[in-house]
């Protein structure tokens, strides 16, 4: 059997393939190993983090219905000066520029 010069080439070119993907599969193997002996740490770092938001979210919720709870509280011990809070918040105007926020106050009460 006789091998011309384009087999030569094509088995050489076949035989560097080759070589490529044992180094990769070797690449795969040792990331596949490490990956296994760490995602049980990340694992449970991640279930740590998420007890803690939950936690912290919890508290939050907490927090904010006790604010809410002295606010409705101090709204009916004194009514006229919540009105006046309402009242001096409604001039409040919001802008956004250039994802900066800026908060001018205009009374237009003042200005009639």
């Amino acid at each position: 059997m006789c091998f011309c010069g384009m087999d030569l080439n094509f088995i050489m070119t076949l035989h560097s393939r080759l070589g490529r993907f044992e180094k990769t599969n070797e690449m795969l193997i040792n990331f596949n190993a490490l990956s296994a002996s760490r995602f049980p740490i990340m694992s449970e770092r991640f279930q740590q983090h998420t007890h803690t938001l939950t936690e912290l979210k919890r508290d939050l919720d907490t927090i904010f219905r006790r604010i809410r709870n002295l606010q409705r509280k101090l709204e009916r011990q004194h009514p006229q000066a919540f009105q006046g809070v309402f009242d001096l918040l409604s001039g409040l105007k919001r802008k956004v520029v250039r994802g900066h926020l800026y908060i001018t106050y205009t009374n237009d009460k003042m200005s009639t």
